[in-house]
């Protein structure tokens, strides 16, 4: 078993624990039964033992980052519309970040590169895994078993700036 999250799954394990917080809100209403009530106070006492038995399985350096994550995180239901319109404002704000931190960013894919790229060093051997999780830098594609930013030469195949 991995001993780190991608950046999907600390998002899903986020909105797990914020399902559970809405739930807590939620039983204290009077649309319920008593029986609802203790079914959903059930589903909510698994899905916290299975959310703790994954962070307690992570290492030290995952484990901070992902207590850093989940403090700035709210959960927001939205229409599909609303959604849209949201990414497309995100993707403007990121875009502009990006311009602006360009040479920055353009360190960070060179050093990925050269050090991530069909790299089999596991991530607890590794210094950039440190800084990376410390700077919270997203992974290519998080798919490899030994760390999170690892990545095949093959799975470039894929990706936009290669097409360029």
């Amino acid at each position: 078993m991995r001993d780190y999250l991608n950046s999907s799954e600390s998002l899903q394990l986020v909105a797990f624990l914020k399902t559970i917080e809405t739930s807590k809100e939620f039983i204290n209403g009077k649309l319920m039964t008593n029986e609802e009530k203790t079914n959903l106070k059930k589903a909510m006492t698994w899905l916290d033992k299975s959310i703790s038995s994954v962070t307690t399985r992570l290492n030290e350096k995952a484990k901070k980052a992902f207590d850093k994550s989940k403090s700035g995180v709210s959960f927001y239901l939205g229409s599909n519309i609303e959604i849209e319109v949201y990414r497309k404002r995100r993707s403007a704000d990121i875009d502009a970040a990006y311009e602006e931190n360009k040479e920055y960013f353009k360190l960070i894919e060179l050093i990925m590169h050269y050090n991530c790229q069909n790299c089999k060093m596991d991530c607890h051997e590794c210094l950039f895994y440190s800084e990376f999780e410390k700077n919270y830098i997203p992974e290519f594609t998080g798919k490899e078993p030994n760390c999170k930013y690892a990545y095949r030469t093959i799975d470039l195949k894929g990706n936009s700036k290669e097409k360029k």
